[in-house]
């Protein structure tokens, strides 16, 4: 470490790689040398975002279209939406966020009406195994989708971002405090 010191001291700078554990990260922060990303925050990740919206606002062909407040489901009927939805939206047809936040909507829509019916005696066993036994599909991965689609599907401009339902799951709190500027909420909106 002193080697290092008298370098930086002396030359300015240090060729040594060879660093003790403890302070490393701090060291080669102090030299310049920063493996940690940064995070977009607020302006900058709402005009990353505004470079990933697809121009288009047509729907694409096999499009998950979301739940429809008039009609009345049962947990059987939703079954076989689900599937459709999920089969969907493992295919490659699908370019945009639009069908998964769709899709998260109906998977709200059934996760309420399993948690009805099991409370009315219909149905026993847990969400997850229903789900996997049912859909085909994580009790985890349903999770992500419902919280994306209750945090991000009334923003219209949100379902036509080419970017991955991963991508927006990790950044969904930075997205969150970005919207609470109403300026950039409106623009979405």
């Amino acid at each position: 470490m002193n080697n290092i010191i008298n370098d930086i001291e002396q030359k300015g700078y240090t060729d040594r790689r060879e660093l003790p554990a403890f302070p490393r990260t701090e060291l080669l922060r102090i030299m310049g040398v920063n493996k940690r990303k940064k995070g977009l925050r607020g302006l900058e990740l709402n005009e990353y975002l505004k470079s990933k919206l697809v121009c288009s606002t047509e729907l694409l062909e096999g499009e998950i279209t979301p739940p429809s407040a008039s009609n009345i489901y049962t947990l059987d009927s939703l079954v076989l939406l689900l599937k459709n939805g999920n089969d969907l939206l493992n295919s490659m047809k699908v370019r945009t966020l639009h069908s998964s936040l769709n899709y998260g909507l109906w998977l709200k829509l059934t996760y309420n009406c399993f948690e009805y019916a099991k409370g009315g005696g219909l149905v026993e066993g847990s969400w997850a195994n229903w789900l996997s036994k049912n859909v085909g599909i994580s009790e985890s991965y349903a999770r992500q989708l419902r919280y994306i689609s209750e945090k991000f599907a009334h923003y219209s401009k949100m379902h036509f971002l080419s970017i991955s339902i991963k991508d927006l799951y990790k950044m969904r709190y930075a997205l969150i405090n970005m919207l609470n500027d109403q300026n950039i909420a409106n623009f979405w909106l």
